[in-house]
């Protein structure tokens, strides 16, 4: 109201001072003005729809806005810039929306499918990543030297590297911190299950529910991955 209320004085002044070139460029400025307001005012309400949404009502937008707009510039800008970037900008981010989406999806599937526990409906790579407890699938194994949670139970804590076939099977890349399905199965083998794909993966949860269960559990507790 402000910015309004200044260029309504200048206005103003341009008049009585009979000055034409002023008036002409205050009139602009007034003018630009009115349709940044009415373009903020629209582009506000379709950044609320869809991409579907905007594409059915792009044509209703500038019509409105040239309605309130009577600089021609300006309905250029929004017809031919604005309007089609903000779709393809939502076209983008939709899209991303669903990869990830059906990323999650396949996750949850593989591992329902696989027997793995699901502790929320969100099955990503990163909380599944330390199933992978097969020993084919690590590579520069190397013992944590430090006592650890699993040590309390008779566990040795390793870190390392996934191999190959990790990445080319199941996308998993860098390193991971754990305990190997191999080395669990000789002492608690009913914490392991085997999935479909031949690999085993570690029962974590039960590992910690024993952990948890042990009153001296709070000395070894350590988090590596």
């Amino acid at each position: 109201m402000e910015a309004l209320a200044g260029l309504a004085e200048t206005l103003k002044d341009a008049i009585n001072s009979n000055s034409w070139h002023d008036f002409a460029n205050t009139y602009q400025l007034l003018e630009r003005d009115l349709c940044r307001r009415s373009k903020d005012e629209l582009l506000q309400r379709a950044s609320a729809m869809t991409a579907r949404e905007l594409e059915s009502n792009m044509i209703n937008i500038f019509v409105k806005f040239s309605e309130r707009c009577r600089l021609d510039s300006e309905r250029s800008l929004l017809k031919d810039v604005e309007l089609p970037r903000m779709l393809e900008e939502k076209r983008k981010r939709e899209e991303e929306d669903r990869k990830r989406k059906s990323e999650e999806d396949g996750w949850y599937n593989w591992a329902r499918n696989n027997g793995l526990p699901i502790y929320s409906g969100i099955i990503t790579l990163a909380n599944l990543a330390h199933f992978f407890s097969d020993e084919r699938l690590k590579q520069d194994i190397v013992a944590v030297q430090f006592p650890s949670q699993y040590h309390h139970i008779g566990l040795q804590e390793v870190c390392w590297k996934w191999n190959e076939i990790a990445e080319k099977n199941f996308g998993l890349r860098g390193e991971g911190c754990g305990v190997i399905a191999q080395e669990v199965t000789k002492t608690y083998p009913w914490a392991v299950i085997k999935g479909k794909d031949g690999y085993l993966r570690v029962q974590y949860d039960i590992l910690h529910e024993m952990i948890i269960n042990n009153s001296d559990v709070s000395r070894y507790v350590t988090y590596c991955y």
